[in-house]
C-alpha cells in the first residue's frame, strides 16, 4: 500500500486487542506523521542548499521580489587561487575533488564560527557573521577565526594533497563588515 507505515516495537509480543488498537491509533497518526515528515525533509533540504538563515526566510516569506531586511554582519568571501589553470590542467573528477575538499574546509570553519555560507560561487564562496549584539566585534572576530581555521585546514588538506603527488591548493580572503539588504531578488520567477 502506497502511504506512510507505522511500526510498533514492545518488550513482548502484542495480543489481538493491542494490535487491533495499535491500527486504529495508525489511521489517525499516519497523515499528520507523514505531514510532519515531509515539513522536516524540506526544511533539512532547505538548509543543505540555502543555509539555515536563508531557509527560514524562504519558509517565512512570500514567493516574490522584496525589499527584505538591512541587517549589520561581517562577510567573508574567499576563493581559490589558479582555480582556472587547475581546471584547464585535471581532469574533471579531480577538479571536482579539489573543489569538494576545498569547500569541506571553508564551509567547516564558516559552520564551526556560527557563521552561514550564503553560496558558492565557482571556487568562490560568500559567507555571513550576522551582528547579534550591539557591538560587531564578536561577528568581526568570528569571521576573522574562521578564516583562520580554513588555513588551518588547507594546510592539512595540502600535506595529504602532496602525499598523493597533487599540487598545493591556495586560497585568498577578504572580509567586510557593514550594512547588507536580506531579501529576495531575481526574476520574476526565479529568486
Amino acid at each position: 500500500p502506497d502511504g506512510p507505515r507505522l511500526g510498533w516495537i514492545g518488550p513482548r509480543p502484542f495480543t489481538a486487542d493491542e494490535i487491533e488498537q495499535l491500527r486504529r491509533a495508525a489511521r489517525f497518526a499516519a497523515a499528520p506523521l507523514a505531514v510532519l515528515a515531509a515539513r522536516a525533509t524540506l526544511r533539512a533540504t532547505l538548509d543543505a542548499y540555502l543555509g539555515k538563515r536563508s531557509a527560514e526566510r524562504v519558509l517565512a516569506a512570500p514567493l516574490r521580489r522584496d525589499l527584505g531586511e538591512t541587517i549589520q554582519a561581517a562577510l567573508l568571501y574567499a576563493d581559490l587561487r589558479n582555480f582556472t589553470v587547475l581546471s584547464e590542467t585535471t581532469p574533471p573528477a579531480d577538479v571536482i575533488a579539489a573543489l569538494d575538499a576545498w569547500f569541506d574546509r571553508i564551509a567547516g570553519a564558516v559552520h564551526a564560527f556560527g557563521g552561514e555560507v550564503l553560496k558558492f560561487v565557482g571556487d568562490g564562496v560568500l559567507a555571513i557573521f550576522p551582528v547579534i549584539e550591539a557591538s560587531p566585534r564578536r561577528a568581526c572576530d568570528a569571521a576573522l577565526r574562521a578564516a583562520s581555521a580554513a588555513e588551518a585546514g588547507m594546510a592539512y588538506l595540502n600535506k595529504e594533497r602532496g602525499a598523493q603527488g597533487l599540487p598545493p591548493l591556495s586560497f585568498g580572503a577578504a572580509l567586510h563588515l557593514g550594512e547588507m539588504l536580506w531579501g529576495n531578488i531575481g526574476a520574476a520567477n526565479r529568486l
